[in-house]
Protein backbone atom coordinates (compact mmCIF):
# COMPACT_ATOMS: atom_id res chain seq x y z
CA UNK A 1 0.00 0.00 0.00
CA UNK A 2 1.44 3.47 -1.02
CA UNK A 3 2.68 5.15 2.23
CA UNK A 4 3.01 9.20 1.60
CA UNK A 5 1.03 10.30 4.21
CA UNK A 6 2.62 12.90 6.58
CA UNK A 7 6.25 13.11 5.65
CA UNK A 8 5.31 14.65 2.19
CA UNK A 9 1.63 16.38 2.15
CA UNK A 10 -0.02 15.81 -1.32
CA UNK A 11 0.73 19.40 -2.46
CA UNK A 12 4.10 19.10 -1.50
CA UNK A 13 4.70 16.52 -3.18
CA UNK A 14 2.97 17.82 -6.42
CA UNK A 15 5.42 20.81 -6.18
CA UNK A 16 8.27 18.92 -5.99
CA UNK A 17 7.42 16.39 -8.68
CA UNK A 18 6.55 19.09 -11.04
CA UNK A 19 9.32 21.47 -10.18
CA UNK A 20 12.01 18.71 -10.28
CA UNK A 21 10.34 17.28 -14.05
CA UNK A 22 11.28 20.78 -15.21
CA UNK A 23 14.43 21.25 -14.11
CA UNK A 24 15.19 17.58 -15.51
CA UNK A 25 14.70 18.77 -18.97
CA UNK A 26 16.08 22.09 -18.24
CA UNK A 27 19.91 20.92 -16.74
CA UNK A 28 20.06 17.52 -18.03
CA UNK A 29 22.42 18.82 -20.94
CA UNK A 30 24.56 21.06 -18.38
CA UNK A 31 26.37 18.74 -15.13
CA UNK A 32 28.60 19.34 -12.58
CA UNK A 33 29.40 17.40 -9.38
CA UNK A 34 26.63 16.20 -7.31
CA UNK A 35 26.64 18.50 -4.41
CA UNK A 36 27.24 16.26 -1.29
CA UNK A 37 28.77 12.90 0.20
CA UNK A 38 26.55 11.39 2.12
CA UNK A 39 27.29 9.61 5.47
CA UNK A 40 26.25 6.19 4.79
CA UNK A 41 29.32 5.99 1.73
CA UNK A 42 31.88 4.44 4.15
CA UNK A 43 34.09 4.34 1.99
CA UNK A 44 34.57 7.70 0.83
CA UNK A 45 34.41 8.79 4.41
CA UNK A 46 37.20 6.53 5.53
CA UNK A 47 39.13 7.50 2.86
CA UNK A 48 38.50 10.89 3.75
CA UNK A 49 39.27 10.84 7.39
CA UNK A 50 42.71 8.66 6.82
CA UNK A 51 44.30 11.49 4.50
CA UNK A 52 43.12 14.73 6.75
CA UNK A 53 44.30 12.91 9.75
CA UNK A 54 47.88 12.12 7.91
CA UNK A 55 47.93 16.00 6.83
CA UNK A 56 47.63 15.18 3.28
CA UNK A 57 44.56 17.27 2.74
CA UNK A 58 42.57 19.52 4.82
CA UNK A 59 39.12 19.41 4.95
CA UNK A 60 35.55 19.52 7.89
CA UNK A 61 34.53 16.42 8.51
CA UNK A 62 32.42 16.66 11.45
CA UNK A 63 28.87 18.16 9.25
CA UNK A 64 27.36 15.42 7.06
CA UNK A 65 26.25 15.26 3.87
CA UNK A 66 29.58 16.95 3.16
CA UNK A 67 29.97 18.97 0.28
CA UNK A 68 31.86 17.41 -2.95
CA UNK A 69 33.08 20.96 -3.56
CA UNK A 70 35.40 21.09 -0.42
CA UNK A 71 36.90 17.36 -1.45
CA UNK A 72 37.43 19.03 -4.79
CA UNK A 73 39.48 21.70 -3.28
CA UNK A 74 41.36 19.64 -1.28
CA UNK A 75 42.68 17.47 -3.93
CA UNK A 76 43.63 19.91 -5.90
CA UNK A 77 45.91 21.01 -3.27
CA UNK A 78 47.73 17.69 -3.00
CA UNK A 79 51.26 17.29 -3.83
CA UNK A 80 50.93 13.59 -4.99
CA UNK A 81 54.78 13.13 -5.17
CA UNK A 82 55.73 12.86 -1.93
CA UNK A 83 52.58 10.03 -0.96
CA UNK A 84 52.89 6.77 0.70
CA UNK A 85 51.30 3.45 -1.44
CA UNK A 86 48.15 3.96 1.08
CA UNK A 87 47.86 7.39 0.77
CA UNK A 88 48.25 7.64 -2.73
CA UNK A 89 45.63 5.06 -3.35
CA UNK A 90 43.05 7.27 -1.17
CA UNK A 91 43.86 10.13 -3.01
CA UNK A 92 43.19 7.99 -6.47
CA UNK A 93 39.87 6.54 -5.10
CA UNK A 94 38.68 9.84 -4.12
CA UNK A 95 39.50 11.68 -7.57
CA UNK A 96 37.46 8.59 -9.43
CA UNK A 97 34.25 9.10 -7.52
CA UNK A 98 34.43 13.07 -7.80
CA UNK A 99 34.76 12.28 -12.07
CA UNK A 100 31.82 10.23 -11.96
CA UNK A 101 29.96 12.44 -9.87
CA UNK A 102 31.45 15.73 -12.15
CA UNK A 103 30.68 13.19 -15.40
CA UNK A 104 28.03 14.86 -17.97
CA UNK A 105 25.38 12.30 -17.94
CA UNK A 106 22.28 11.99 -15.97
CA UNK A 107 23.19 9.01 -13.28
CA UNK A 108 21.16 6.34 -11.84
CA UNK A 109 21.64 3.79 -9.62
CA UNK A 110 19.53 0.68 -7.90
CA UNK A 111 20.21 -0.93 -4.62
CA UNK A 112 18.51 -4.09 -3.21
CA UNK A 113 18.72 -4.85 0.59
CA UNK A 114 17.23 -7.63 2.57
CA UNK A 115 18.08 -8.89 6.39
CA UNK A 116 16.39 -11.20 8.76
CA UNK A 117 15.73 -8.20 11.45
CA UNK A 118 15.13 -4.41 11.04
CA UNK A 119 17.96 -2.29 12.08
CA UNK A 120 18.32 -1.34 16.03
CA UNK A 121 21.82 0.30 16.48
CA UNK A 122 22.46 2.45 13.80
CA UNK A 123 26.48 3.50 12.46
CA UNK A 124 26.95 6.11 10.34
CA UNK A 125 26.57 3.39 7.41
CA UNK A 126 23.59 2.11 8.19
CA UNK A 127 21.16 3.64 5.82
CA UNK A 128 17.02 2.59 6.71
CA UNK A 129 15.78 0.43 9.41
CA UNK A 130 13.89 -2.16 7.07
CA UNK A 131 14.15 -5.54 6.52
CA UNK A 132 13.83 -5.18 2.94
CA UNK A 133 14.04 -2.50 0.53
CA UNK A 134 14.77 -1.70 -3.01
CA UNK A 135 15.98 1.92 -3.72
CA UNK A 136 15.82 3.48 -7.30
CA UNK A 137 17.87 6.37 -7.46
CA UNK A 138 17.90 8.98 -10.27
CA UNK A 139 20.36 12.45 -10.16
CA UNK A 140 20.78 15.36 -12.69
CA UNK A 141 23.13 18.12 -11.96
CA UNK A 142 23.08 21.57 -13.40
CA UNK A 143 25.15 24.46 -13.48
CA UNK A 144 23.30 25.95 -10.25
CA UNK A 145 20.87 23.45 -9.75
CA UNK A 146 20.98 19.77 -8.18
CA UNK A 147 18.17 16.83 -8.23
CA UNK A 148 17.77 14.01 -7.02
CA UNK A 149 14.29 11.77 -7.15
CA UNK A 150 15.02 8.40 -5.19
CA UNK A 151 11.56 5.77 -5.07
CA UNK A 152 11.72 3.55 -1.69
CA UNK A 153 10.06 0.24 -1.92
CA UNK A 154 10.05 -1.35 1.69
CA UNK A 155 8.81 -4.60 2.56
CA UNK A 156 9.18 -6.86 5.14
CA UNK A 157 10.83 -10.28 2.95
CA UNK A 158 7.91 -13.30 2.99
CA UNK A 159 5.06 -10.59 3.69
CA UNK A 160 2.48 -9.01 1.10
CA UNK A 161 2.94 -5.58 2.00
CA UNK A 162 3.92 -2.64 0.79
CA UNK A 163 5.33 0.84 1.75
CA UNK A 164 6.50 3.47 -0.99
CA UNK A 165 8.01 6.79 0.13
CA UNK A 166 10.70 9.49 -1.11
CA UNK A 167 13.32 9.40 1.42
CA UNK A 168 16.73 10.79 -0.13
CA UNK A 169 14.85 13.03 -2.84
CA UNK A 170 15.77 16.59 -2.86
CA UNK A 171 16.01 19.28 -5.00
CA UNK A 172 18.95 22.07 -4.56
CA UNK A 173 20.09 25.15 -5.67
CA UNK A 174 23.22 27.40 -5.48
CA UNK A 175 23.13 30.95 -5.05
CA UNK A 176 26.01 32.84 -4.79
CA UNK A 177 28.16 31.20 -1.66
CA UNK A 178 24.87 29.58 -0.73
CA UNK A 179 23.24 26.60 -1.45
CA UNK A 180 19.20 26.16 -0.42
CA UNK A 181 17.06 22.92 -0.93
CA UNK A 182 13.83 21.33 0.26
CA UNK A 183 14.01 17.25 0.65
CA UNK A 184 14.41 14.30 2.87
CA UNK A 185 18.06 13.81 3.20
CA UNK A 186 19.76 12.31 6.56
CA UNK A 187 22.03 14.76 7.82
CA UNK A 188 24.77 13.18 11.01
CA UNK A 189 26.34 16.01 12.57
CA UNK A 190 29.20 15.08 15.06
CA UNK A 191 32.98 13.60 14.73
CA UNK A 192 31.92 9.89 15.42
CA UNK A 193 30.57 7.74 12.96
CA UNK A 194 29.46 5.22 15.50
CA UNK A 195 26.38 7.81 16.85
CA UNK A 196 25.49 11.72 17.09
CA UNK A 197 23.61 12.50 19.89
CA UNK A 198 21.96 15.80 18.35
CA UNK A 199 21.43 14.50 14.72
CA UNK A 200 22.22 10.69 12.76
CA UNK A 201 20.15 8.53 10.33
CA UNK A 202 18.52 6.45 12.96
CA UNK A 203 15.31 7.59 12.13
CA UNK A 204 13.85 8.47 8.66
CA UNK A 205 14.76 11.91 7.66
CA UNK A 206 12.44 14.67 8.41
CA UNK A 207 11.31 16.75 5.21
CA UNK A 208 12.89 20.38 5.45
CA UNK A 209 13.97 23.12 3.73
CA UNK A 210 17.13 23.98 4.10
CA UNK A 211 20.55 26.38 3.79
CA UNK A 212 24.11 26.01 3.76
CA UNK A 213 27.64 27.45 3.27
CA UNK A 214 28.39 26.20 -0.51
CA UNK A 215 31.63 24.72 0.90
CA UNK A 216 33.93 26.33 3.26
CA UNK A 217 34.19 30.17 3.29
CA UNK A 218 36.92 32.23 5.21
CA UNK A 219 36.84 35.46 6.42
CA UNK A 220 38.78 38.41 4.71
CA UNK A 221 38.62 40.54 7.90
CA UNK A 222 41.75 40.24 10.43
CA UNK A 223 39.39 40.53 12.96
CA UNK A 224 37.31 37.30 12.23
CA UNK A 225 40.03 35.40 9.70
CA UNK A 226 41.48 33.86 12.98
CA UNK A 227 38.47 31.34 13.05
CA UNK A 228 40.02 29.98 9.42
CA UNK A 229 37.59 27.98 7.23
CA UNK A 230 33.93 28.16 8.67
CA UNK A 231 30.71 26.48 7.46
CA UNK A 232 26.79 26.61 7.96
CA UNK A 233 24.26 24.96 7.92
CA UNK A 234 20.62 25.26 9.06
CA UNK A 235 17.05 23.66 7.96
CA UNK A 236 13.42 23.64 9.12
CA UNK A 237 11.03 20.31 8.93
CA UNK A 238 7.81 19.13 9.96
CA UNK A 239 6.95 16.19 11.71
CA UNK A 240 4.43 14.01 11.31
CA UNK A 241 0.52 13.57 12.65
CA UNK A 242 0.63 10.84 15.05
CA UNK A 243 2.39 11.78 18.39
CA UNK A 244 0.90 14.05 21.16
CA UNK A 245 1.47 17.29 19.39
CA UNK A 246 1.23 16.70 15.76
CA UNK A 247 2.83 18.36 12.86
CA UNK A 248 5.63 19.89 15.40
CA UNK A 249 8.30 21.71 13.31
CA UNK A 250 12.18 20.69 13.72
CA UNK A 251 14.63 23.53 13.33
CA UNK A 252 18.26 22.56 13.28
CA UNK A 253 21.55 24.94 12.97
CA UNK A 254 25.30 23.90 13.17
CA UNK A 255 28.35 25.98 12.75
CA UNK A 256 31.66 24.80 12.05
CA UNK A 257 35.26 26.67 12.21
CA UNK A 258 38.99 24.83 12.30
CA UNK A 259 41.04 27.14 13.59
CA UNK A 260 44.45 25.21 13.22
CA UNK A 261 45.49 22.77 11.26
CA UNK A 262 43.89 19.14 12.08
CA UNK A 263 41.68 20.71 14.66
CA UNK A 264 37.44 21.34 13.94
CA UNK A 265 35.06 22.87 16.42
CA UNK A 266 31.32 22.14 15.65
CA UNK A 267 28.31 24.12 17.71
CA UNK A 268 24.57 22.23 16.92
CA UNK A 269 21.05 23.41 18.00
CA UNK A 270 17.88 21.52 17.78
CA UNK A 271 14.24 22.77 18.80
CA UNK A 272 11.31 21.13 18.23
CA UNK A 273 8.46 24.40 18.46
CA UNK A 274 4.90 24.99 17.17
CA UNK A 275 2.62 22.20 15.84
CA UNK A 276 -1.47 21.76 16.21
CA UNK A 277 -2.70 23.71 19.74
CA UNK A 278 0.55 25.77 19.36
CA UNK A 279 1.84 28.95 17.94
CA UNK A 280 4.12 28.07 15.07
CA UNK A 281 4.84 31.85 13.52
CA UNK A 282 8.12 33.73 13.22
CA UNK A 283 7.01 34.95 16.40
CA UNK A 284 7.05 31.69 18.45
CA UNK A 285 10.20 30.86 16.42
CA UNK A 286 12.32 33.94 17.71
CA UNK A 287 11.05 32.91 21.20
CA UNK A 288 11.86 29.49 20.51
CA UNK A 289 15.11 30.28 19.55
CA UNK A 290 15.95 32.57 22.26
CA UNK A 291 14.70 30.26 24.60
CA UNK A 292 11.71 32.61 26.14
CA UNK A 293 8.06 31.56 27.57
CA UNK A 294 9.09 27.83 28.32
CA UNK A 295 6.21 25.64 27.50
CA UNK A 296 3.65 28.49 27.15
CA UNK A 297 1.62 27.86 24.06
CA UNK A 298 3.59 30.73 22.64
CA UNK A 299 7.09 29.79 23.81
CA UNK A 300 10.32 28.05 23.14
CA UNK A 301 9.58 24.15 22.88
CA UNK A 302 12.27 21.10 23.02
CA UNK A 303 15.58 21.76 22.76
CA UNK A 304 18.75 20.50 22.68
CA UNK A 305 22.43 22.54 21.72
CA UNK A 306 26.09 21.63 22.02
CA UNK A 307 29.41 21.54 21.00
CA UNK A 308 32.07 19.18 19.59
CA UNK A 309 35.67 18.77 18.60
CA UNK A 310 37.54 16.75 16.31
CA UNK A 311 41.35 16.80 16.36
CA UNK A 312 43.57 14.55 13.91
CA UNK A 313 47.18 14.64 13.86
CA UNK A 314 49.91 12.58 12.58
CA UNK A 315 52.16 10.32 14.50
CA UNK A 316 54.33 9.38 11.64
CA UNK A 317 55.08 8.62 7.88
CA UNK A 318 52.67 5.47 8.51
CA UNK A 319 50.38 6.32 11.88
CA UNK A 320 48.10 8.88 12.04
CA UNK A 321 45.11 9.99 15.35
CA UNK A 322 42.33 11.78 16.13
CA UNK A 323 40.71 12.61 19.31
CA UNK A 324 37.06 13.61 19.64
CA UNK A 325 34.47 14.32 21.99
CA UNK A 326 30.75 15.65 21.68
CA UNK A 327 28.30 17.41 24.37
CA UNK A 328 25.21 17.46 24.02
CA UNK A 329 22.57 19.87 26.04
CA UNK A 330 19.30 18.75 27.22
CA UNK A 331 18.84 21.61 28.90
CA UNK A 332 19.62 25.39 29.24
CA UNK A 333 21.16 27.43 31.94
CA UNK A 334 22.25 31.08 31.50
CA UNK A 335 21.64 31.12 27.95
CA UNK A 336 23.95 27.80 27.26
CA UNK A 337 23.57 24.38 26.86
CA UNK A 338 23.25 22.11 30.23
CA UNK A 339 22.83 18.77 31.42
CA UNK A 340 24.97 17.22 29.17
CA UNK A 341 25.10 14.14 27.05
CA UNK A 342 28.42 13.02 26.62
CA UNK A 343 30.81 11.30 24.09
CA UNK A 344 34.59 10.68 24.20
CA UNK A 345 36.69 9.02 21.19
CA UNK A 346 40.05 7.87 19.92
CA UNK A 347 40.64 6.44 16.25
CA UNK A 348 44.21 5.42 14.75
CA UNK A 349 44.99 4.35 11.42
CA UNK A 350 48.05 2.70 10.36
CA UNK A 351 48.84 2.57 6.90
CA UNK A 352 50.08 -1.14 5.16
CA UNK A 353 51.93 0.35 2.69
CA UNK A 354 53.01 -3.41 1.28
CA UNK A 355 49.16 -3.35 -0.20
CA UNK A 356 48.38 0.04 0.13
CA UNK A 357 45.54 -0.31 2.09
CA UNK A 358 45.48 0.88 5.58
CA UNK A 359 43.66 -0.15 9.09
CA UNK A 360 41.83 1.93 11.02
CA UNK A 361 41.02 1.43 14.87
CA UNK A 362 38.53 2.66 17.51
CA UNK A 363 37.48 2.82 20.95
CA UNK A 364 34.67 4.95 21.96
CA UNK A 365 32.59 5.86 25.00
CA UNK A 366 28.93 7.31 25.40
CA UNK A 367 26.79 8.18 28.30
CA UNK A 368 23.36 9.66 26.61
CA UNK A 369 22.15 10.40 30.19
CA UNK A 370 21.70 13.99 30.79
CA UNK A 371 23.79 15.52 33.63
CA UNK A 372 26.23 12.62 32.28
CA UNK A 373 29.10 14.58 33.60
CA UNK A 374 28.64 14.75 37.00
CA UNK A 375 25.09 14.01 38.33
CA UNK A 376 22.87 12.09 35.72
CA UNK A 377 19.53 12.77 35.50
CA UNK A 378 17.10 10.28 34.40
CA UNK A 379 13.99 10.67 32.16
CA UNK A 380 15.36 13.73 30.88
CA UNK A 381 17.57 12.93 27.50
CA UNK A 382 15.10 13.32 24.47
CA UNK A 383 12.28 13.95 26.38
CA UNK A 384 9.93 16.93 26.93
CA UNK A 385 7.01 17.85 29.32
CA UNK A 386 5.09 19.49 26.44
CA UNK A 387 5.92 17.75 23.40
CA UNK A 388 5.68 13.85 25.00
CA UNK A 389 6.59 11.98 21.82
CA UNK A 390 9.79 13.21 22.87
CA UNK A 391 13.02 14.04 20.35
CA UNK A 392 12.10 11.07 18.10
CA UNK A 393 10.67 10.70 14.47
CA UNK A 394 8.16 8.12 13.60
CA UNK A 395 9.32 6.22 16.92
CA UNK A 396 12.86 6.50 16.83
CA UNK A 397 15.36 8.62 18.14
CA UNK A 398 16.34 11.58 16.45
CA UNK A 399 20.29 11.68 18.06
CA UNK A 400 21.63 8.58 19.29
CA UNK A 401 20.16 5.05 18.52
CA UNK A 402 19.97 3.34 21.59
CA UNK A 403 18.06 6.89 22.47
CA UNK A 404 18.57 8.28 25.70
CA UNK A 405 19.97 6.87 29.70
CA UNK A 406 22.25 4.59 28.44
CA UNK A 407 25.78 3.67 28.77
CA UNK A 408 27.79 2.07 25.52
CA UNK A 409 31.22 1.56 25.27
CA UNK A 410 32.37 0.46 22.02
CA UNK A 411 35.93 -0.46 19.90
CA UNK A 412 36.47 -1.89 17.20
CA UNK A 413 38.99 -2.62 13.37
CA UNK A 414 38.20 -1.75 9.51
CA UNK A 415 40.84 -2.38 7.35
CA UNK A 416 40.19 -1.06 3.99
CA UNK A 417 42.14 -2.60 1.11
CA UNK A 418 43.45 -1.48 -2.15
CA UNK A 419 41.08 -4.25 -4.20
CA UNK A 420 37.88 -2.28 -3.58
CA UNK A 421 37.33 -4.86 -0.51
CA UNK A 422 36.92 -3.51 3.07
CA UNK A 423 36.52 -5.80 6.42
CA UNK A 424 35.18 -4.63 9.99
CA UNK A 425 34.63 -5.90 13.14
CA UNK A 426 33.50 -3.94 16.38
CA UNK A 427 32.08 -5.35 20.13
CA UNK A 428 29.84 -2.76 22.04
CA UNK A 429 28.62 -3.11 25.70
CA UNK A 430 24.80 -1.69 25.81
CA UNK A 431 24.04 -0.33 29.36
CA UNK A 432 20.41 1.03 28.30
CA UNK A 433 17.38 2.54 30.06
CA UNK A 434 19.65 2.63 33.14
CA UNK A 435 16.76 3.32 35.79
CA UNK A 436 14.80 1.11 34.03
CA UNK A 437 11.70 3.06 33.94
CA UNK A 438 8.96 1.70 31.93
CA UNK A 439 7.89 3.84 28.26
CA UNK A 440 10.49 6.35 28.34
CA UNK A 441 12.57 4.84 25.88
CA UNK A 442 12.38 3.69 22.46
CA UNK A 443 14.70 0.94 22.49
CA UNK A 444 14.53 -0.66 26.11
CA UNK A 445 11.61 -1.36 27.86
CA UNK A 446 13.57 -2.14 31.19
CA UNK A 447 16.61 -1.97 32.31
CA UNK A 448 19.17 -4.27 29.83
CA UNK A 449 23.13 -4.81 29.74
CA UNK A 450 24.30 -6.64 27.14
CA UNK A 451 27.37 -7.30 24.46
CA UNK A 452 26.74 -6.82 20.71
CA UNK A 453 29.48 -8.24 18.30
CA UNK A 454 28.91 -7.04 14.66
CA UNK A 455 31.21 -8.26 11.51
CA UNK A 456 30.56 -6.60 8.01
CA UNK A 457 32.23 -6.72 4.76
CA UNK A 458 32.41 -5.21 1.28
CA UNK A 459 33.46 -5.86 -2.34
CA UNK A 460 33.00 -5.77 -5.94
CA UNK A 461 30.45 -7.89 -7.36
CA UNK A 462 29.05 -8.17 -11.08
CA UNK A 463 29.82 -4.49 -11.79
CA UNK A 464 28.45 -3.22 -8.48
CA UNK A 465 29.31 -2.97 -4.54
CA UNK A 466 28.05 -6.08 -2.44
CA UNK A 467 27.83 -5.23 1.39
CA UNK A 468 27.54 -7.94 4.06
CA UNK A 469 26.47 -8.23 7.21
CA UNK A 470 26.01 -9.74 10.77
CA UNK A 471 25.84 -9.16 14.19
CA UNK A 472 24.69 -10.69 17.51
CA UNK A 473 23.35 -9.57 20.70
CA UNK A 474 24.74 -11.78 23.93
CA UNK A 475 20.39 -12.03 25.23
CA UNK A 476 17.72 -11.46 23.87
CA UNK A 477 16.37 -7.10 23.19
CA UNK A 478 13.31 -6.38 25.72
CA UNK A 479 12.17 -3.80 22.91
CA UNK A 480 9.11 -1.90 22.04
CA UNK A 481 10.45 -1.58 18.42
CA UNK A 482 8.61 -4.37 15.89
CA UNK A 483 10.85 -7.40 14.50
CA UNK A 484 14.34 -7.13 15.95
CA UNK A 485 16.37 -10.28 16.29
CA UNK A 486 19.02 -11.50 18.53
CA UNK A 487 20.94 -12.76 15.75
CA UNK A 488 20.91 -10.05 12.42
CA UNK A 489 22.43 -11.21 8.81
CA UNK A 490 21.74 -9.23 5.88
CA UNK A 491 22.70 -8.11 2.41
CA UNK A 492 23.11 -5.19 0.24
CA UNK A 493 23.93 -4.33 -3.60
CA UNK A 494 23.88 -1.18 -5.28
CA UNK A 495 24.48 -1.12 -9.39
CA UNK A 496 25.40 2.94 -10.76
CA UNK A 497 24.80 3.08 -14.25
Amino acid sequence: MPCFKDGWPTRVRAVFVVCSLFCIFLFSRVSIASPWIEASDQRTRQNLEFLNDAGVISIGLTTWPLMWRDVSLALDSVNRSGLSAAQSRAVNELSFELRYQSSEVIKRSVKVSASNSRAIFNDSAVQGAEKGMLVHRFDADGDRISLRLQGNLVSDPGEDSVETYLDGSYLAGALGNWVFGVGAIDRWWGPSSNTSLILSNNARPVPALQFRSQGEQTFESPWLSWVGPWSFTSFVGRLESDRVIPHAYLTGMRLTVRPIKGLELGASRAMMWGGEGRDGDLTAFFKSLTSQDENTKGGSGNQLGGFDLRYGFSLSDAVSSAVYAQLIGEDEAGFMPSKYLSQFGLESTFALDSSASFLKTFVESVNSAAGSLNDPQYNAAYEHSAYKSGYRFRGRSIGASFDGDARVLSAGIDLNMSDNRSAGVSVSRYELNVDGSPGSNAVSRIAQDLYQVSLSYQCLLLGGRLGLSLSGLSKELETPQPDIERWSFGGTWEYRF
